[in-house]
Formats: structure tokens, C-alpha cells, sequence
């Protein structure tokens, strides 16, 4: 298999040494530490107010979500933050959205090989949009290097500032770490970052939201945690973590029920494998089917039902259950963001819960069921009545 460029489908030595990279220079940072509060807190609060400008009715979960989500680990990577009203950010993301949305376009190939060959080259472009694709990657690549760029003519090598900056600083200096760094390879990781970052977290927001709506009485018992808490002139913080045991429950059982990566982490095979009487041979890709994990009866009494206490102990305590439980992967291509992910997850419904009531619509129902889109179970849109609490 030949060696791809980045974090996210790359590998061998080039893979090890981006990994190895981005989780010490992301921890340094702040990523998975409480000083990183600050930082989610401001988004968490951008968040609160633009939902206060829309609450009293029916409102389209807002996309938004999405911006405030990116601005965290682009602090990190870029040493900058969106505005949730910038014209630009919106169209990119809806780009990226539309790339993830036709995923599974792209692997029609691999599925079916024989499509390259028998069908006419403009036939085959207009059914995989390639057209589209190649459009998408070119506006994502002049975005890019324009960030970086920017980065490079202002780099100060003894006070790098973010990700892009110890990049440039480690690929100058010609390191081991550095074997396979390049200005597109650091392009492609920027992206990987930019696309895990907005996609994953903000989407499980969003599920997280539809299930508060779905299961009032979650909602109301989590709301009276949070109350407990936390005074209702500030907003809920990392330090109020061990105090919120309900509220990090019902994160950990809508990203279990929901199964957002139901195929995981692609992987491959860097040998002949027999496996249960086949033979997968070197370079044959492989998916360990999570959602099948997540709905196993030998892990999950009832696994199709929605209960956040299974990960509550009989004093009320969570209890985190790694068993059966693989939202973010498992082994070495898990998702290196995963302790980030769960801190923004936390303050983010935290802060929504102790400001927001989210129920059904008038006359209707939520629609639990994902969008049918292959490899990632997003939401659906659709409006939900938002109220402010009093």
C-alpha cells in the first residue's frame, strides 16, 4: 500500500513519527489539561449567547456548533479562532461537510474494481464526483498554505507558537522526528486536525442534544445535577468534573448507542493474515466493526436501549466501562484527540443543560435515526423546540 501523506491515513515510519509529533506538541499546549479551560469556557460562552439570540421556539440545531468546536483546536494548531458569523469559515465547513457526506463514493473502487474499467471516464468522474472532490482538495490546499505561510514569514524559532510553528521549527532543524516533515505532509496534518476537529466532536454534541430532547426526564435529572453544582451565574468548568458523574453517564451512552464511526479506524494488513478460514492478503484493508461492540448483549444489558446510568455504580458514582467500549478506536490509530474530545463534550452539555430546556416540536418527533451516510452516523437536521430556563 503505498505511503499517504498526514496523520489520518498514512503509515509506517511516516505515520509514527506525525503521531508521535502532534501528541507532544498537543499536550504542551494544553490538550486533556486544565488550563485548556479557558480556551472552552470562551467557546462554551460564544455558544450559550448565540443560542439565547435563538431560543423561544422552533430552532434548526445551529451549525455553529461546529465553528466553536474547530476554534479550540485551532488555538492549538494556528494560534487563531473563527467567527461563528464568518462567511468563509461557514463555506468551508459546508465543503467539508459535503466531503464526508459522499465518503463512501470513494470507496467504491475498492469495493468494486471493475467500475474504473468498464465505465467511460467522464461516466466514472461524474459518479464518484471526482470532479467535485479535486475542486474541494484545491480550495482546502490554498486555505492551507495560506495559514501556513503566514505562520513561516512571521516564525520565531525560540518561541514557537502553536503546532504549525514547531513543525516549521522541527522540519528546519533536520531531526529524527523529522525524517518524512515537508510543507505538504504538514498541510495534509492540518487538515486531519481540521476535519477531526469540527466533524466528530460537534456532530456528538449534536446527538447529545437530540437525546436531551428525546428523554426529558434525562435532561431534567441531569439539569438538576448541574444546579447542584454550579451557581447559574457562571458556567460549568473542568473542575466540576467529579461533581457531574450523571452528566459525563449520558455522554458515554449516546456515544456508545450512537456508534458515530460504526466501522472504526481503517487499518491494513502488512502481511498474508488467516483469519476464521480466509486469507486476507498483505495490504488488504480492514474495519473492526465498533457498532457491533457497542451492541453487544455479553457487554450492554438491554444495548438497544438508551441508559445512561449502566455507567453509574450503586452510589451514584461513573464508572467508566472500557470493555465493549470504543467510540474513539482502539490500539495505536486510536483518536489522539479523544481526551479533548471528552473535555469539550463535558463542558459543552454542561453549559447548554444549565442554560437550555431542548424538547420535540410541536406535533412531532426527534428522529433518532442517523443519516444515511456510510462510515459516520451523523445526525439528521431538524428543528427542536429551545427554550431558555428561567
Amino acid at each position: 500500500m503505498a505511503t499517504s501523506s498526514g496523520v489520518g491515513v498514512s503509515n509506517g515510519q511516516r505515520w509514527i513519527n506525525a503521531r508521535r509529533f502532534l501528541l507532544s506538541n498537543l499536550r504542551d499546549l494544553g490538550m486533556g489539561k486544565s488550563f485548556l479551560d479557558e480556551a472552552i469556557l470562551h467557546e462554551a460562552q460564544v455558544l450559550v449567547d448565540e443560542f439565547k439570540s435563538k431560543a423561544g421556539g422552533h430552532v434548526r440545531l445551529p451549525n455553529y456548533t461546529n465553528i466553536t468546536v474547530v476554534n479550540i483546536i485551532w488555538q492549538m494548531v494556528a494560534s487563531c479562532r473563527f467567527n461563528l458569523h464568518d462567511d468563509e469559515v461557514i463555506k468551508f465547513m459546508k465543503i467539508f461537510s459535503t466531503i464526508h457526506d459522499n465518503l463512501m463514493l470513494l470507496c467504491l473502487p475498492e469495493i468494486f474494481p471493475w467500475v474504473k474499467y468498464i465505465l467511460p471516464d467522464f461516466v466514472y468522474r461524474k459518479l464518484l464526483k471526482l470532479d467535485a472532490f479535486e475542486e474541494v482538495t484545491e480550495a482546502s490546499v490554498k486555505v492551507m498554505k495560506r495559514t501556513v505561510d503566514s505562520h513561516r514569514a512571521n516564525l520565531d524559532f525560540s518561541n514557537p507558537r502553536d503546532v504549525i510553528d514547531k513543525y516549521l521549527v522541527e522540519m528546519s532543524k533536520k531531526t529524527d522526528i523529522a525524517e518524512y516533515f515537508s510543507e505538504p505532509d504538514l498541510m495534509k496534518i492540518i487538515m486531519d486536525l481540521y476535519g477531526a476537529g469540527f466533524e466528530t466532536t460537534s456532530k456528538m454534541l449534536q446527538w447529545i442534544l437530540l437525546y436531551m430532547a428525546k428523554y426529558p426526564e434525562v435532561q431534567a435529572r441531569a439539569q438538576q445535577q448541574i444546579d447542584d453544582v454550579v451557581s447559574r451565574d457562571t458556567l460549568p468548568t473542568n473542575q466540576h468534573k467529579s461533581r457531574l458523574p450523571y452528566v459525563e453517564a449520558i455522554i458515554h451512552e449516546v456515544l456508545r448507542i450512537v456508534s458515530f464511526a460504526p466501522l472504526g479506524v481503517m487499518h491494513s494488513t502488512n502481511r498474508d493474515v488467516h483469519l476464521g478460514g480466509y486469507l486476507l492478503p498483505k495490504d488488504t484493508l480492514v474495519f473492526g466493526v465498533i457498532a457491533a461492540c457497542h451492541e453487544d448483549p455479553q457487554h450492554w444489558a438491554d444495548p438497544h436501549e438508551f441508559q445512561p446510568d449502566r455507567f453509574l455504580d450503586a452510589e451514584g458514582r461513573f464508572v467508566f466501562q472500557r470493555e465493549g467500549f470504543l467510540p474513539f478506536s482502539v490500539g495505536r490509530r486510536s483518536c489522539l484527540g479523544e481526551s479533548l474530545a471528552k473535555m469539550e463534550l463535558l463542558l459543552f452539555t454542561s453549559a447548554l443543560l444549565q442554560n437550555f430546556n431542548f424538547a420535540s416540536p410541536e406535533g412531532g418527533e426527534v428522529d433518532l435515526r442517523p443519516k444515511p451516510v456510510a462510515l459516520i452516523n451523523n445526525p439528521r437536521e431538524q428543528d427542536l423546540l429551545i427554550t431558555v430556563r428561567k
